[in-house]
């Protein structure tokens, strides 16, 4: 997976210190819908979560529809969404850590969506895989 900090670092503007660049790779991360509603539902498990269990919720809030009621190929396609698009994002700013090989998701920020989202979350988790 890219790991796309480098890359977003590189664009600033030259004396930017590494807190702005933080502070600016989590506005990044948050500016962007489906990247807020899948925090949030990560922000809901006090545990790692599977690649496609954090899409079929994402879906169901996105929809406002019930977990069980979401379909398998709506979950496949968030999965592929999150995977590609919005996870190597999220895991750059450092608000969630994803492990490729199994797949499995944590949320590690504590006061991120707190500031952007109202969501509450009482301590930061860590995936010990990572």
């Amino acid at each position: 997976m890219r790991d796309l900090a480098p890359t977003i670092a590189a664009q600033q503007p030259f004396g930017v210190n590494d807190e702005w660049t933080a502070t600016h790779l989590e506005r990044i991360a948050v500016s962007n819908g489906r990247r807020r509603d899948a925090l949030q539902c990560l922000g809901r498990f006090v545990y790692p979560v599977e690649l496609r269990t954090l899409a079929a919720h994402t879906v169901a809030i996105r929809n406002d529809l019930s977990v069980d009621t979401v379909e398998a190929d709506a979950t496949e396609r968030m999965a592929i969404q999150l995977h590609h698009l919005d996870i190597p994002v999220l895991s750059a700013s450092g608000l969630l850590a994803y492990d490729a090989e199994s797949r499995l998701v944590v949320y590690t920020a504590t006061d991120v969506m707190n500031q952007y989202a109202s969501e509450s979350v009482s301590e930061p988790r860590q995936f010990s895989a990572l």
